[in-house]
């Protein structure tokens, strides 16, 4: 398990230590991250979904999915209320209730599971990458610093890179149509680049900040007991199996993702609070994956 996970942390550590000996910038690593959403993300979903084909077998699954990401926006939005929280951090609240770090969940189930267990983990993983990043940024957009209308969120949401490249790999993988190796092959690189990328440009960005935490840690928390307590209720509801109940648990349970700050960085949200409830939310989601997964291994 750690020779998959290690990897990750070794880029945000180096993201972190290049910030700290002033060799780049917070506003360096927001850079990276904007490069990952209009450059690496685009190329790998266009690779991804190019190539395979979108079979969701386990409607349960799905359902549940769009449901706790669904609820996610309630929630963020009802605790901007109760904090009288400005639009933009209310807007960085309710993002950070929809945003998921996946490739950690994925590395802690590969390693107990194997990669049979990636059929399932898809699932809720295509399901987040669309929501990401169409209903996710459009969220971003509307809370913004410019406090745009809603007909000019969704303009700027529906020529976002990804989700262009989501329906042309979708397109042409139901057309039949492949795209040529020649072309492939580059494209496949730059998307590989995706999770390194995003892993620096956070690591530059965490702040370990003990009264930056302060004022956020009950949100981080909150969002951990409450994805738990929605994902056993769901799975209860709709009788999953334990395998499924897990990797649904496990995908929830991960950090905060990155497009938290990329997204609060291009849109004018609340970014400081953005890289304190991504760097608590590694910190918290770290001891409460270990704990899921050493209780799972003595419940099995």
């Amino acid at each position: 398990m750690i020779d998959k996970i290690l990897p990750v942390y070794l880029y945000l550590a180096l993201g972190y230590f290049l910030r700290k000996v002033k060799l780049f910038s917070n506003e360096d690593g927001r850079l990276l991250l904007k490069l990952g959403i209009y450059v690496c993300t685009p190329a790998l979903l266009l690779s991804t979904f190019s190539q395979q084909s979108i079979n969701i077998d386990d409607y349960q699954l799905a359902v549940i999915s769009i449901i706790v990401l669904g609820l996610g926006f309630f929630v963020g939005k009802i605790i901007s209320k109760i904090r009288n929280s400005e639009n933009k951090s209310t807007g960085t609240t309710i993002i950070s209730f929809m945003n998921f770090n996946i490739g950690i969940a994925t590395a802690f189930l590969l390693s107990i599971y194997g990669q049979g267990i990636i059929i399932k983990s898809e699932i809720f993983n295509r399901i987040h990458s669309i929501i990401l990043f169409s209903v996710v940024y459009y969220i971003a957009s509307f809370y913004g610093r410019k406090q745009v209308s809603k007909s000019t969120a969704l303009k700027k949401t529906l020529l976002m890179p990804p989700l262009w490249a989501f329906i042309i790999g979708v397109s042409l993988k139901s057309a039949g149509i492949q795209i040529s190796s020649t072309i492939l092959n580059p494209i496949t690189s730059i998307g590989l680049l995706t999770p390194v990328i995003f892993a620096i440009g956070t690591g530059m960005n965490l702040e370990f900040n003990l009264s930056g935490w302060k004022s956020i840690y009950k949100i981080v928390l909150f969002r951990a007991v409450f994805m738990v307590c929605i994902v056993l209720f769901l799975t209860f509801i709709f009788n999953v199996d334990a395998t499924s109940r897990f990797v649904i648990l496990l995908m929830t349970l991960t950090p905060i993702g990155s497009n938290v700050i990329a997204y609060s960085s291009m849109e004018g949200l609340d970014v400081k609070m953005a890289q304190h409830l991504v760097s608590l939310s590694m910190v918290i989601s770290l001891i409460a994956i270990s704990v899921a997964v050493v209780l799972n291994q003595l419940i099995r």
